[in-house]
């Protein structure tokens, strides 16, 4: 469980940028305490 955000930028016709980021957190002794977790898509039709 953690904060997120997402968003998309247009880069031209036909182009965007796809983005996602998010910081989670361990719910338990099995899981890791913290991940920083980043995607980065560039999109062309």
């Amino acid at each position: 469980m953690g904060p997120a955000f997402f968003g998309q930028l247009v880069t031209g016709p036909r182009r965007k940028l796809k983005y996602d980021a998010a910081v989670l957190f361990g719910l338990n002794h099995n899981t890791p305490t913290t991940t920083v977790r980043f995607e980065l898509e560039y999109e062309t039709n």
